[in-house]
């Protein structure tokens, strides 16, 4: 029987039920497993290896990774480049562009342009 404190980093490459169960659910719970595992697995769980005799652990955690939006598709892969230790960190305001919303920058939209100031001719 697995201890009590199983933990998904600490089960084999290929776990059997009550493994995976102790793991996921806490100790004690295969029969639930048991019930829910078909239901997951038509959604993309992992199935049992017949020849390995249980699941490949880190499909396990991916699968509940991806079901839970864990891994989000905007994660920065490599470096962006060396690092300047002598530029400050912040901004000054001067330094800013006047391009309006912060949101603009991150939508693409284009800068606000102030309105002109109201004349009795444009009313």
């Amino acid at each position: 029987m697995p201890s009590p404190r199983q933990t998904i980093d600490r089960l084999p490459l290929f776990a059997d039920e009550e493994q995976i169960s102790a793991a996921l659910l806490g100790a004690g719970k295969t029969a639930h497993w048991r019930q829910i595992a078909p239901l997951l697995e038509r959604r993309g769980f992992p199935t049992v290896d017949a020849v390995m005799g249980g699941r490949y652990v880190p499909a396990v955690k991916a699968f509940f990774d991806r079901e839970y939006k864990v891994a989000a598709p905007h994660q920065v892969a490599t470096r962006d480049g060396p690092e300047d230790w002598n530029t400050p960190w912040k901004k000054t305001k001067g330094d800013r562009p006047d391009s309006g919303s912060a949101a603009s920058g991150l939508t693409g939209a284009p800068p606000k342009r102030p309105s002109p100031p109201a004349t009795p001719s444009n009313q």
